[in-house]
């Protein structure tokens, strides 16, 4: 599920990466009958450069006390953030 809802790729200078998501990608995952947006699909990724994050956070407009922004790099979820924010929503009150 992450890979398909996730829109984003960080590379670093190495050519390593990682795969991100927007708090809207996240929403789009949980929620039923949602599709990813019409140009990706699954590992179709827009690729970032690690030291451009910060743009990506300006796009996302999100305030700096959201549980998003807290979590991961300006705003966006990686797989770990992803699993922990799963838990949190399916975990009873109790």
């Amino acid at each position: 599920m992450f890979r398909y809802f996730a829109t984003y790729k960080l590379v670093d200078e190495k050519g390593n990466s990682e795969v991100m998501m927007t708090p809207q990608d996240f929403l789009r995952s949980i929620s039923p009958g949602e599709k990813q947006p019409e140009n990706l699909g699954l590992d179709q990724f827009i690729s970032v450069a690690l030291t451009e994050v910060h743009t990506i956070s300006t796009k996302l407009d999100l305030n700096t006390e959201s549980v998003f922004y807290q979590l991961g790099a300006g705003g966006l979820i990686s797989f770990s953030d992803y699993i922990f924010l799963l838990t949190v929503l399916s975990t009873s009150r109790r």
